[in-house]
């Protein structure tokens, strides 16, 4: 009977003083234009910005682009996303996607023919009490994205986003989680008296 009110109080005292709520939301959205190649850098290597516009969604996008002529493509960045409620920075890549690893597709040999690209995004963001040091909100935006390439320059891609927002609280149990406890163990220490009357 005791070790049931022990697991009894303790499941109460874990479910009363849960430290975080997390919210997770999946959507997807769908991204096209142009990646333009605003800065030579050297042979093969650029720089540019794109905004891309989905709705009430706005991708905005600074990167490095490698396309060296031999079928190498690779674009690398920082974009920022933002829509109604969320305002987000981080890093992503996009590279060419190919079934066969040994037979890579090549943008400049058929330059007609779109070629699939595979993309990562990833940006993290935390809200930390100036107070404790603490942090008591962070929110983690994650994607990633398959589309297609068309004259090394037009892309058009469908990213499939998580969105993970969590709020915690102070690590410093509640008072009617102590209240809780205490009562919780006057009670076993009662039934153990009793028990021996």
């Amino acid at each position: 009977m005791i070790n049931i009110i022990k697991k009894g109080l303790l499941l109460c005292a874990l479910l009363v003083s849960a430290q975080a709520e997390a919210k997770v939301v999946a959507f997807q959205e769908s991204f096209s234009g142009y990646f333009s190649r605003d800065i030579v850098v050297d042979a093969g290597w650029f720089q540019g910005q794109t905004n891309f516009v989905y709705k009430q969604s706005t991708l905005s996008t600074q990167y490095d682009l490698i396309d060296d002529g031999t079928g190498l493509f690779l674009l690398f960045g920082t974009f920022n996303r933002t829509d109604q409620s969320t305002n987000l920075n981080g890093y992503f890549d996009i590279s060419l996607f190919s079934e066969d690893l040994n037979n890579p597709p090549d943008p400049w040999l058929y330059p007609d023919i779109p070629v699939s690209v595979w993309a990562n995004f990833y940006a993290e963001e935390s809200f930390i009490d100036p107070a404790t040091g603490d942090i008591v909100r962070q929110t983690v935006l994650s994607g990633v994205g398959k589309g297609l390439l068309a004259q090394r320059e037009y892309l058009s891609l469908n990213v499939d986003w998580l969105l993970s927002t969590s709020d915690t609280v102070s690590t410093v149990p509640a008072p009617p989680v102590t209240w809780l406890f205490a009562t919780g163990l006057l009670m076993i220490g009662g039934l153990r008296l009793y028990k021996r009357n």
